[in-house]
């Protein structure tokens, strides 16, 4: 039992479900569609968050101290937010850029994390402030450690591209591919666990809310590892170059399409998408017009935002595609009023976060899947390490390409040669290749 519904729909079914009436052309009312969700009719495509954790600290407020060198505000002992055990420790930063917060937590015994991941929950008031936030579990002192950068130079990156929003409660799980090594740490004797915060200059401080920390077992269905290759918009290199190398291998891939601009100019036609569905492949939606994907779905009203949706499944439904419960946010960009409505219709999105790029298995958010980007600048060997870190830890490497070609200097369009490396490696490797649905539809229900 996945993510996703455990038992996908048929295609009569879902054109029964979302196909327009007799004598009509037009889509079903968002209203008609949700009511349907809701009764269901239709296979639901609600989030599935992992709830289930090992626990660690209890209270957590309680074991967690002031660390050695901290220069912040510390109330260890915080009522006015919270997500787990009824309080949290608040953070205040003094907005110099140089001051750093240190907060500790002493094990008596040591923690086993030995084939676990994991996972912090987490509050920032201005992401835009925000310089640096590490989280790290290691021996006293940290003189051995693991640290994991969660956000560093967060005003540097793009909204999309944050995984973390002003004022959001957050749960990210840490990826063991991510980590940088301090010293020789063991992974069976972390005795000390570390939160630290830094904002920027300028005189303007900002809070970080902490609540806590736990250990969670990861899925076990790929312990190598997992890829899923991903495309967006349905540009025609597409079918062309890329899904020919995959053919080479047996390898599906995930295309998120903007249905309105299927077929139209030079871009992958109807034909080839159901073409690469007999082999395998998933077709999923990205938005179902260019004026929705364009400024990003945050600036669209709520009823555009419902009717795009409506518009995205029927359309999958009616041909008959397999991606009809999860997407692509356009440009990744989301809002929680975004995911409200998104989370009516689909199971999960991909995103396009910066920083952190390898997902766990569970995700920590299945409505913001973390991937790689694949623009121009990133060169086959950056990508050759993260499979072979994705494939040592059991994690999920998911890959986003837009055109794949053989000269366009388009900085969103990827070198066919780098691709075809890429692809050869991972055969090579020997790591699975799966599309994006069919690994949600390996996870357990929490």
């Amino acid at each position: 039992m996945g993510i996703l519904d455990p038992k996908p729909p048929t295609r009569a079914e879902l054109s029964s479900t979302y196909a327009p009436a007799s004598g009509s052309t037009s889509y079903a009312t968002p209203t008609a569609v949700a009511a349907k969700v809701d009764n269901g009719t239709v296979p639901p495509g609600r989030v599935r968050m992992p709830q289930v954790f090992k626990r660690w600290g209890t209270p957590f407020s309680h074991s967690w101290v002031s660390g050695t060198g901290n220069a912040s505000t510390l109330n260890m002992n915080y009522t006015g937010s919270f997500i787990l055990s009824g309080q949290s420790v608040r953070i205040a930063t003094f907005g110099d850029g140089v001051s750093k917060a240190v907060l500790d937590y002493n094990h008596g015994t040591a923690v086993d994390a030995t084939g676990k991941t994991f996972r912090v929950w987490i509050k920032v008031s201005d992401v835009s402030k925000l310089t640096q936030l590490n989280f790290y579990a290691g021996d006293a002192g940290q003189t051995n450690a693991y640290v994991w950068t969660l956000a560093y130079q967060q005003a540097a990156l793009p909204d999309e591209g944050r995984l973390f929003r002003n004022g959001e409660w957050v749960g990210i799980t840490l990826p063991w591919s991510e980590v940088t090594v301090l010293g020789t740490p063991t992974k069976n004797a972390l005795n000390q666990f570390r939160v630290t915060v830094k904002d920027t200059s300028g005189g303007v401080p900002i809070t970080v809310d902490f609540n806590g920390a736990d250990l969670i077992t990861p899925e076990t269905t790929f312990p190598t590892g997992v890829v899923s290759l991903t495309f967006d918009d349905g540009p025609a290199g597409q079918y062309n170059l890329a899904a020919q190398k995959n053919d080479q291998y047996g390898y599906p891939a995930t295309f998120y399409i903007i249905p309105e601009q299927v077929g139209v100019s030079t871009n992958i036609t109807l034909a080839q998408l159901r073409e690469l569905e007999t082999k395998g492949n998933e077709v999923a939606a990205h938005s179902f017009t260019v004026a929705s994907h364009n400024p990003g779905f945050s600036s669209l009203s709520t009823a555009a935002l419902e009717a795009d949706f409506v518009a995205m499944r029927n359309w999958l439904a009616s041909n008959g595609f397999r991606g009809v419960n999860h997407g692509a946010w356009p440009h990744g960009a989301r809002t929680p009023a975004v995911e409200a409505v998104a989370a009516k219709y689909v199971s999960a999105e991909r995103g396009t976060t910066s920083g952190q790029r390898m997902e766990t298995l569970p995700p920590a958010n299945p409505m913001n899947l973390r991937c790689y980007l694949m623009d121009s600048s990133v060169p086959p060997a950056t990508i050759t390490a993260a499979i072979d870190k994705a494939y040592a830890n059991g994690e999920w490497l998911i890959l986003c390409f837009h055109g794949i070609t053989t000269g366009s200097s388009d900085t969103y369009w990827y070198s066919n040669t780098d691709y075809k490396t890429i692809v050869d490696y991972i055969n090579a490797k020997g790591i699975p290749v799966r599309t994006v649905g069919n690994v949600l539809n390996t996870l357990r229900h929490f």
